[in-house]
This record gives C-alpha cells, structure tokens and sequence, in this order.
C-alpha cells in the first residue's frame, strides 16, 4: 500500500472520557473483529489489571481500512501516571483525535495531552463524545476546547480543528456544525479520519529507517519492537543495523515483520514506509533505537519524556515467613527484574539506592507503581516496599519544593469533608464554584507529597462518586515535616506465632485491629492502628490461661470488631517512613524496619 493510502492517528483524552469505547466502536463500524471479539467490550484493554481497574495502562496500536484508506489508530492512556505512554508513541501520528465527555468538558490531563500533540505540531480534531447523557451541553464542551488550544498556543491551522459529536456506546456520529443526526452510525468519524488527516510525511531517502517508540514480548517470538518506517522498507530476514546514543552500532536481522489489522498482529511481506510496523528477531534492543541499514549514519534524537517523580525503594523480604507463599528475589534478582521493566517503560527509572542491597525505582506516581508492584507480586514474587517519596531534583531552589493544583468535583454533602482533609495536609483552597448538575469544582494547591494517598482519602470520604485529578504547579516554599505523614500510631507484634482470640479481644480497645484469629504474625508486624500517642508493642498471641480446677462459670464469648484491610496503593501512602510493605503473592503485611526497636520499649 502506498504511503499516500495510510493515515496515522493517536487518540487522546482524559481518563474517563470514552477513548477505548471509541476505538471499540471504530473497528465495529468497519467490521474489523471476529465473531468471538464482537461480542466483548474495552477489547483494547486486555491487560488484566487494565480491565480489573477499568483504564488504559498500556498504548496500542489497532488498525482499520475504511474507503481504500489505512487507519491506524493509537489508543493512549488517559491517566495522569500513564502519561509517558502518551509522551512515547504520539510521536508516531500525524494527527491526534482529542476526545472530551460532553458533560465534563476539557479536564487537566486533556491540557497535558493537548499540550504534547501541540509541541509535535500535530493536526488536531476534536470527537466530543458521551452526547447521550442526560447533562451534556456538546457545544460548550466544543468552545471549551477552543479556549483551552488558544492557551496552549495552537497555531492558526491547529485552531481550525474539525469536529464531531458522537456516542461511542450508542454507536453512532454527527458533524458538530449540522443538525443532530443519529441515523449515520460512524460513517462521519472515519470520513473525517481519512478526509481531513494528511498522509505521512517520509524522510529523505530511500535507506529503510524506522525509530522503537514501544516494546512487547512473546513467548514464542522473544522481544518485539514498534515503530513507524520513516522512509524505505523493512523485509523478512533483511540485514539491519541498531543504533543507540553512545554506543556503537550493532547487526541484526529482521525475523519477521507484522502490522495491525483489527485487533491482529498479521505478517506481512514487507514494511511500507509511511506505516506502523512490529518486527522481532533482535534481542538486544530499547525504546528510542534507530533500525536501519547497515552503513547509514543517520541520527534521530531521543524521545522526549518528562522526568518522573516519585521514588520507591525495593528490597529483599528477609521476614521469618520470608519464602513461605512465593520465590524470594534476592537483590541481584530483583534489580534484573526490575531494569527489564524500564526497557519496555521510558517513564521509569530504576538505580542503585544510597541504602545498600535496596534498588531504587522512580515513576510517574502511585499508581504507576503500583501497577508494576501488583504484575510482581501475580508473577509469584516476594520483596519489600519503602513510603513513596517526591523526589526534589537538582535543579529545586534551597527551601522550595515541587507543588500540584489538586482538582475535585464532589456533591454538596461531602464538601465540607473534602475540604477539612485538604486542610490537614496543608492544601490552600483556591476556587470553589457550583455547577449545574448539583456537583461542586473545588482547586486545592498544595505540596507534592500531601497529595500522596489523597486519592483514596476522597473516594472513602464521598463513597466513591467524587473525582480527583492533579496537575503540576511548579515550586513554593517547603511544608511542615508532617505533611504526608500519618498522624495515628500503630500495634506492633512483639513475637512470633498465632493471633489468638483472646488477646485480640483486649486489644481491639486500643484502635483497630488489622488482623483476624488465627492469623499468623512475626516480630515486628503491624496488626492494627493505636488509639496512643506512641507506637504499641502487643502481644497477641496469648490465649486463656488454662485453670486444672472446673469452673462453673460459662466460657466468655469473644466478640470480635471488624477488622481493616488495604490495597497496595493505600498501604503505599498509609506507612510512615520507619516502616515497608511486605508483598508476596498472597498477602501483603505492614512491618517497621527494623524490629530490633523492640528492645528498646
């Protein structure tokens, strides 16, 4: 196929807004799926976590033919911590479809994304999508995004986007400045996909080029790059050389080359310049490679990724339970394991800790890492976690550090909540508006690491129906030392055994127990959190004392509190720096560092 027939375009937008839903909707309308995927949802999403929270961890890129035209179509995360996917492969389009909730509008990461496809000057359009809700306004949905590229410093051809609103789950698409038609299904989508979106534009030459953008894996065919052919072709066993920045060029040789069609990777014969491309066969490659023929010495800059932020130790599990329930990574094992996962992942970064034996791991947030802990932990592994911590940089002013404006839209019941545990952690309220459906928009800055487990704060808070979202905000002076810290002290296990009903009973009284009869505990464990001022060091192992004389009296009845349980992201910004989170495959328990402080109580 020729390049001219080819269309390359990446679709972003808010988490939420319906970009899977969308593309689903696509390859439906050109019939681009089996008997079996046609009757599932999010077939994008087919990451197990990605299903089980319900977003998009990891891009992909899916490919339909419409009117002798090829569109392939690169489904992007929408979350804040999955950003440098987007970062990555926007690179490869030559348009980028910006989809926004007819009732929310443009929210902070359709900034962050519209920003990033601004800078690779890229050809815009807009799908407002979700136009079947009882509260859409499309149209003030549609001037907000126009406002919000003027900010952003759009060039004049950017601002003269074309738009259309659409139901991805009603299936069906109008042009945003016609009447409302839902009697089209998506035919006026993917014209405007192939009518208004240029073909690729080729490097000079003939020599075959193409950049890595993304990484994938088989089994059966080993390590799989993707990228867009910048120029030439790519064959099946063609010669090929790898260049990485500072480092000499190696050889290889192409095993296979594929595309995408519907939600197939098919072989091909060859590669077309102009066309998103996966090859295997090389082993020793990573994101930001240039594969081309041996002898050309061209050079393409780096891909581009913001920095990340927030850092996690690992280290070994070196508990008394410690090999029980999974396999013990030692350290050297640990720090392959994890360098492996920065090779598919450019908005990780994995170093040496200062703490020897530790391996230090830097992300985008918690739930970038906590999605790389959970794929861990479900591969059979043990280890152990430090308190997420916000990294200052270099470059940070003395006395200063990194700030977020903190978004919430909530109902008028749980406002004054919200706003009481922003307080605690120092946040400065900076406008409070009343919309229309009864929500109120609330923006809150405040430092970086307060806004660690606020997420989860404010989904107990509201009982799930608000929204947070986080933006970054530049510098300001340093907060109190308290600031993300927790403010409840915790019971500690003083030995090793059974937790048994009886002592659990007295202790219940104390704060809340973490743990259940039965259960067994080691030296140094967290059971539950303390009513105290300081830490607790219980023993909760101590059953009825045993009498050789009858008693007349009926045995007690033990009457036992609910207990309280957390998920990893919430243990992650529950700890307190004394402390790690034991992960195995199992369970996850919360101990203190070192249980040797127990001497000293």
């Amino acid at each position: 196929m020729e390049h001219t027939n080819i269309r390359n375009i990446a679709i972003i937008a808010h988490v939420d807004h319906g970009k899977t839903s969308l593309v689903d909707t696509l390859l439906r309308a050109t019939t681009s799926l089996s008997r079996q995927d046609n009757c599932r949802e999010l077939l994008l999403d087919s990451n197990d976590q990605e299903r089980e929270r319900g977003i998009t961890i990891l891009s992909k890129v899916t490919a339909v033919n419409w009117n002798q035209k090829r569109i392939n179509i690169i489904d992007t995360p929408g979350h804040a911590d999955f950003s440098g996917e987007v970062e990555r492969v926007i690179d490869m389009a030559d348009a980028a479809l910006i989809v926004v909730d007819a009732v929310e509008g443009p929210m902070p990461q359709t900034r962050f994304v519209a920003q990033k496809a601004i800078q690779n000057d890229l050809k815009i359009l807009v799908a407002i999508n979700k136009i079947d809700r009882r509260e859409a306004n499309p149209q003030h949905a549609l001037d907000r995004v126009y406002d919000l590229l003027v900010q952003l410093g759009a060039s004049l051809e950017q601002l003269d986007f074309d738009a259309i609103f659409c139901s991805a789950r009603n299936q069906f698409s109008y042009d945003a400045f016609s009447e409302f038609d839902d009697t089209m299904g998506m035919t006026p989508l993917l014209d405007m996909l192939v009518d208004k979106v240029s073909y690729p534009c080729l490097a000079e030459g003939n020599e075959p080029v193409l950049q890595i953008h993304q990484l994938d894996y088989s089994p059966y065919l080993g390590l799989i790059g993707v990228g867009k052919v910048l120029s030439g072709e790519f064959y099946k066993g063609q010669a090929v050389a790898i260049k990485r920045e500072g480092l000499e060029d190696k050889n290889g040789t192409i095993r296979e080359v594929y595309h995408s069609e519907g939600l197939q990777r098919v072989s091909i014969p060859k590669g077309q310049a102009g066309d998103i491309i996966a090859f295997c066969g090389i082993e020793d490659i990573a994101i930001s490679d240039v594969i081309t023929s041996r002898g050309n010495q061209i050079k393409l800059p780096q891909l581009k990724v913001d920095l990340p932020s927030v850092s996690v130790q690992f280290s070994v599990n070196d508990s008394p339970f410690a090999g029980q329930e999974g396999t013990v990574l030692q350290s050297k094992a640990l720090a392959e394991r994890l360098k492996m996962e920065s090779t598919y992942d450019a908005a990780l970064k994995v170093c040496d800790s200062p703490d020897g034996g530790n391996v230090e791991v830097i992300g985008r947030g918690e739930l970038h890492l906590g999605v790389l802990i959970e794929n861990m932990r479900r591969e059979g592994k043990e280890f152990c976690i430090s308190r997420p911590k916000v990294l200052n940089g270099k470059s940070i002013p003395e006395g200063k550090e990194p700030y977020d404006k903190c978004f919430i839209n909530c109902e008028n019941e749980y406002l004054g909540a919200i706003i009481h545990e922003l307080g605690v952690r120092e946040a400065v309220l900076l406008s409070s508006l009343r919309l229309e459906n009864g929500q109120n928009e609330l923006v809150f800055r405040g430092a970086k690491r307060g806004f660690l487990g606020l997420r989860h704060a404010i989904n107990n808070l509201s009982g799930g129906t608000a929204s947070l979202h986080l933006e970054d905000d530049g510098y300001d002076k340093t907060c109190s030392a308290r600031v993300g810290q927790r403010h409840e002290s915790v019971m500690v296990s003083n030995g090793t055994g059974k937790a048994l009903n009886h002592s659990l009973t007295h202790l219940q009284d104390r704060g809340r127990m973490m743990i259940k009869h039965g259960q067994q505990v080691f030296t140094g464990q967290i059971i539950g959190s303390a009513n105290s001022p300081s830490d607790l060091w219980v023993n909760c192992r101590q059953g009825k004392q045993l009498a050789r004389v009858w008693r007349t009296t009926a045995d007690k009845h033990y009457a036992l509190k609910a207990t309280f349980t957390m998920s990893l992201e919430q243990a992650m910004s529950w700890i307190n720096d004394d402390e790690l989170i034991e992960v195995t495959p199992q369970n996850i328990r919360l101990k203190k560092k070192s249980s040797s402080t127990i001497m000293l109580k």
